[in-house]
């Protein structure tokens, strides 16, 4: 069956970080609990339609439900102690269902948007913006034309930006696990007069035997 959709397809940041660091209980627990904000976040006729690792797939036939969605599940995970953040990208198009599953370039696109997203970002389509009608909960910022990977013609990439009604936070990023932290944490390190903060003193104590390999690491 073809239909017109929108597709949110949103990643935890530093997961593999994470992972590395931590351990698996602890990916375990952050996938778990990404799943319960994700539940939550859900907004309207948003669904959940798959999930592949930490990267989930949340479509609605409404643009403006699932930007609130997107915009929601942000807030949720950046309010979450020592959390990871959320990159996210959002498009708008036809695709084909077929025994609950998804095809068609809308969902190829959607996965290369979602790439470009930095930490605690969402982008989207023109084509998502157009459909979507903010009416004062979120905003639109144009950024740039854009080719992408196995994509025939540039495309112009949008950030989706909240509205007053989502409350702003104020976090920094362990650069050792890259979770979120709060900068009142006890575990705060200055190297090269710039200053870092971390999640555990596991954290701190690794970036402090090597900072150099913990900023340039790929």
């Amino acid at each position: 069956m073809q239909t017109e959709m929108a597709i949110l397809m949103a990643d935890l940041s530093g997961y593999t970080a994470m992972t590395e660091m931590h351990g698996p209980q602890s990916a375990a627990e952050i996938i778990n609990r990404y799943l319960e904000l994700a539940d939550k976040a859900m907004y309207g006729s948003s669904r959940l339609l798959e999930r592949v690792g930490d990267q989930l797939v949340i479509v609605s036939p409404n643009a403006n439900d699932l930007a609130v969605t997107a915009l929601q599940l942000l807030e949720y995970c950046a309010h979450e102690p020592n959390f990871l953040p959320v990159h996210a990208g959002l498009h708008y198009g036809t695709i084909i269902e077929q025994g609950g599953s998804f095809y068609g370039s809308v969902m190829n696109v959607t996965a290369r948007i979602a790439a470009k997203a930095k930490d605690g970002s969402i982008l989207c389509s023109a084509e998502f913006m157009e459909k979507a009608n903010s009416e004062g909960v979120f905003n639109f910022k144009v950024t740039d034309k854009v080719k992408l990977k196995n994509i025939l013609h540039p495309v112009t990439l949008v950030e989706l930006l909240p509205g007053e009604k989502f409350a702003t936070v104020n976090k920094t990023t362990d650069p050792v696990c890259l979770m979120q932290v709060d900068k009142s944490t006890g575990f705060h390190y200055v190297y090269n007069d710039h200053h870092y903060y971390f999640c555990s003193d596991q954290c701190l104590q690794v970036f402090r035997h090597d900072p150099e390999v913990i900023l340039n690491r790929e």
